[in-house]
């Protein structure tokens, strides 16, 4: 992958690599509970039928600290890399489709002798 994406662009997360025993959750299960929603009835727009049960040591035990510490980096890394320069790009060229629309119709409204401010 990267060879054809580049070494940049390409990054391993490892997850569950701690084990799944009743004493290894260190507090993940808070992190995951507000995010798990119920199926649509029938498991409607390509959803599973209902969702599978929680496992008994709870959500996130197989996860360990340096799991956590390499989400945390990937997800810094995604948004500083990624999305906000994406998110720069959009914004400017927002803003210059505006700005020339806003030109646009001050070019109109002088041809009918108004006068229009843009600031």
């Amino acid at each position: 992958m990267q060879a054809s994406l580049g070494s940049t662009n390409c990054h391993l997360l490892r997850i569950n690599s701690g084990k799944a025993e009743s004493n290894s959750n260190i507090g993940y299960e808070g992190l995951w509970r507000a995010h798990i929603r119920g199926t649509l009835p029938g498991g409607g727009a390509g959803e599973p039928q209902g969702r599978p049960p929680v496992p008994p040591q709870g959500y996130g035990a197989g996860l360990s600290t340096n799991d956590m510490e390499g989400v945390a980096k990937f997800l810094e890394e995604f948004a500083v890399r990624v999305l906000l320069p994406h998110l720069e790009v959009r914004v400017r060229n927002l803003n210059h489709q505006v700005g020339l629309l806003a030109m646009a119709h001050a070019c109109h409204a002088m041809q009918f002798g108004l006068a229009i401010f843009v600031s």
